[in-house]
């Protein structure tokens, strides 16, 4: 998310609004949307900073995109009413205004990160750099986003997606525009049915290629050009005019939607899909009241604010890499102390790039100083290139402990990976992965440990090359394979067992089916999660006693009605799992690039202490149904 890619908006700076030829309005700076951005900005950190405190903070990015869409909208109007736009001035404002904060960002990471990170870790960072350097971590991101890639809290500049986005959408804006203004086009069709397809798009995608509608610039259009539509409505009428009982209205309708978005939605959910509309709709409701409406004078425009509008965009590109960093160094759960720490830092850094960087740059009259600043940020992409490469190792490299953690961390990555698979088939938010002959079929059915048997079943079936059996994989990381069971936070976790059962019914090819999962997520260790994933049977909670009886009832019964089809039926008892099996939480790392081991390795009787009533009531029940049962702790002892 780039906030604000957009034109400085300081009192007096810019006017937003009137174009000659279209309309008589004109729109002065309005220091109520940037306390509107100050509300986004601030919502975003509080999501990343403390994600339980407020689960819908992420919709701050969908604020942004309507207001740099109204915003940049506005100035072409304007411009183009008055003859003066330029391609070449337009691109040379948005290098002057987002360059400098962002040039600082990158030196920081990428100095820091050859201190304190992992050789793995900094290629990593180094990959992201480089393609946000072209504006395209977006597309870096989709092509790695999967469950077992790294942990987005992992990805220093895993935020410079959205400044893809926007960016990637300013590319097409201006061009567009001067387009359809030369063909004398009616502009509002024209960006409405842009609008449309895009939120059509989106709508369709988020169900069938969520990772697609969430990263890409043409399922988020909508939301800009939003944004733009609102700007033509405001330059064909003069928002000080309207009457005040609909801009007060205007302004509580939309603090109430976005007020809804920031309290109900959360982790998990899919998303943007319609619900992107509640922000969308809350931030065009806000800015269509107009600065004379109560909430935005009274509230939006006060100076403190304001003036945290002001520094939103180096906030928000500061906050996410020290955030990042202290869950890379402290852990996934790391000291709340410590996360304030950053914010704060984040603050400091912000407030010296605006005043220091952006302020005195934008101003700039040197001819020097737009393709100085286009040759620092490519050179720190090619940089990024050469860490990625691994042509600059951090000095953390060359100690012992180290290499062996860095090569746990970099063998993570290839578990899960489903090369050599078919590509998945989505229904309801669960992917469905085939391999291997037409002949026999084994089902495998589960959460994510259901998922890591993909490059094993691929060496089996596809690397030997003598038998016909072919796999299907139906799992989703967070889906509980019991019947009936539903999840607030999880809510494909319903989908799981109907998905299977309309396989088995639809592929009599299928004469195996393979239960598989973390059982001790659902039943326990998911209601300690800071997360917050909870999971109920017929709205009982799995954690209580009743709901555990309710829960191995319904296994039972499913792995009944599955032999009884004639299905061999096995279940996968837990795998161990235990901070003391984990690469990151074995050690403790300083954040001058330290390391010390910690823990001690797990014993199976420390395992079996912990989890071993559970899976024995799970594999007594899965037995008296007529399964198979297979106990990985086995195979260490």
């Amino acid at each position: 998310m780039d906030p604000h890619c957009i034109e400085e908006s300081a009192a007096g700076d810019e006017q937003i609004g009137r174009s000659g030829e279209i309309g008589p309005a004109a729109t002065r700076y309005r220091a109520d949307i940037d306390g509107l951005r100050a509300v986004a900005v601030v919502a975003v950190i509080a999501y990343h900073a403390f994600p339980r405190a407020l689960p819908g903070g992420f919709i701050g990015v969908d604020i942004f995109f309507v207001i740099s869409g109204y915003l940049i909208s506005g100035i072409l109007f304007r411009e183009h009413g008055a003859g003066t736009f330029s391609f070449q001035n337009f691109y040379a404002r948005r290098i002057k205004r987002i360059f400098p904060s962002l040039i600082a960002m990158l030196v920081l990471v990428l100095a820091y990160g050859w201190l304190a990170l992992l050789p793995s870790e900094y290629q990593d960072v180094g990959r992201h750099g480089a393609a946000g350097s072209i504006f395209a971590q977006n597309i870096a991101l989709l092509r790695e986003s999967g469950y077992f890639d790294t942990a987005a809290s992992l990805k220093p500049l895993l935020h410079l997606w959205s400044l893809a986005v926007e960016e990637q959408m300013y590319l097409f804006l201006p061009p567009l525009l001067v387009f359809v203004w030369r063909r004398n086009f009616p502009i509002v069709p024209v960006i409405g049915v842009l609008a449309a397809c895009s939120l059509g798009a989106n709508l369709y995608a988020s169900e069938r290629f969520p990772a697609a509608a969430f990263f890409l610039m043409p399922y988020r259009a909508w939301e800009f050009f939003a944004g733009t539509l609102l700007a033509v409505w405001h330059d064909r009428q003069s928002i000080t005019t309207a009457r005040p009982y609909r801009s007060h209205a205007l302004a509580v309708v939309g603090s109430l939607l976005l007020a809804t978005g920031f309290g109900w939605f959360a982790h998990g959910d899919a998303y943007p899909g319609w619900r992107a509309l509640v922000p969308v709709a809350g931030a065009i409701a806000l800015i269509a009241a107009g600065p004379l409406a109560w909430l935005n004078r009274r509230v939006l425009s006060q100076p403190a604010l304001v003036w945290i509008g002001l520094i939103s965009y180096p906030l928000y590109l500061f906050h996410w890499p020290l955030i990042s960093f202290v869950h890379i160094i402290r852990g996934a759960t790391p000291d709340p102390t410590a996360i304030g720490v950053a914010v704060a830092l984040a603050v400091g850094l912000s407030i010296a790039s605006y005043y220091a960087l952006e302020r005195r740059i934008r101003h700039s009259k040197s001819p020097w100083t737009v393709p100085l600043l286009v040759l620092c940020f490519l050179g720190l992409g090619v940089v990024g290139y050469g860490v990625w490469r691994g042509n600059l190792p951090p000095p953390s490299g060359v100690r012992k402990a180290r290499q062996h953690l860095n090569a746990a961390l970099a063998e993570l990555k290839n578990t899960g990976h489903f090369q050599g698979w078919q590509n998945p088939q989505l229904c309801d938010g669960i992917p469905r992965w085939t391999i291997g002959g037409d002949g026999p079929q084994t089902l495998v059915v589960g959460d994510s440990h259901g998922h890591m048997l993909a490059p094993r079943i691929h060496e089996l079936l596809h690397d030997g090359g003598k038998s016909s059996r072919g796999a299907v994989i139906v799992t989703k990381a967070g889906a509980c394979p019991l019947p009936g069971i539903t999840s607030p936070t999880r809510e494909f976790a319903e989908n799981l067992i109907p998905m299977m059962r309309k396989e088995v019914a639809s592929n009599p090819a299928i004469d195996r089916v393979v239960i598989v999962a973390l059982w001790p997520h659902y039943f326990s260790e998911c209601w300690k999660s800071p997360r917050g994933d909870q999971y109920f049977i017929d709205g009982v909670a799995l954690n209580l006693p009743e709901g555990q009886e309710m829960a191995l009832s319904a296994l039972g019964a499913m792995v009944r009605q599955l032999v009884a089809g004639g299905k061999k039926v096995t279940v996968v008892l837990t795998v161990p799992f235990g901070k003391e099996l984990s690469p990151r939480s074995g050690y403790r790392r300083s954040f001058l690039g330290g390391l010390e081991r910690t823990t001690q390795p797990l014993s199976v009787a420390t395992f079996r202490q912990r989890h071993g009533q559970l899976n024995d009531a799970i594999a007594t029940i899965a037995r008296a149904s007529g399964a198979d049962v297979i106990d990985p702790v086995e195979s260490l002892q």
